[in-house]
């Protein structure tokens, strides 16, 4: 199991925060952020119609990473409300890659520019480092995304790929996506 000890922090703007591993009772307020950010079509990959997890999946997945001392699900409160997530996924799950991954993370909307982004990210940065196995965290951004790319370059990621035209949004439009990694050993 991996252990992730709750950290009571403060919002930019002054108002408490908690970030926590997220719990099975988590999941419907976690599924609902998630559907939130997607139907905004900024950051993520994914559309609403090929989001199909349900209550009991999120559910599911967050048991599961509870248990599983290779992942970490995070979940930032403000008034008890889940206002961001971050987690972290091995990129393969064989001997040879177990040192590294991928980092993943949302916030809602109305909660961004607050900090709330880089106090998860430096949660995952922390439980990593004292992981026994894992040396490198990497994420996948849109380079059109300037405040995360900024936010990322702030805690010592740095650009590791560009793949060009790699998000197809629509016929003639596509994303660039910069491949970003974190050396935490």
């Amino acid at each position: 199991m991996a252990y992730f000890s709750p950290i009571s922090s403060v919002a930019k703007d002054g108002e408490p925060l908690m970030i926590r591993s997220a719990g099975i009772k988590d999941a419907k307020e976690m599924l609902q952020l998630t559907k939130n950010v997607i139907k905004e079509n900024d950051g993520l990959t994914l559309t609403e119609s090929e989001f199909s997890m349900t209550t009991h999946d999120q559910a599911e997945k967050n048991y599961f990473v509870l248990h599983s001392p290779f992942h970490l699900l995070v979940i930032c409160l403000r008034a008890n409300k889940i206002v961001g997530i971050a987690s972290f996924d091995p990129e393969q799950p064989i001997a040879r890659m177990k040192h590294h991954g991928m980092l993943g993370l949302i916030v809602a909307k109305p909660y961004r520019s607050l900090g709330i982004g880089k106090q998860l990210m430096h949660a995952v940065i922390n439980w990593a480092r004292n992981h026994r196995d894992l040396e490198k965290l990497s994420l996948e951004v849109f380079t059109s995304n300037t405040p995360a790319v900024s936010l990322y370059e702030s805690l010592g990621f740095t650009i590791v790929g560009h793949f060009h035209y790699h998000i197809k949004r629509s016929p003639y439009q596509y994303e660039d996506v910069y491949r970003m990694e974190y050396h935490v050993k």
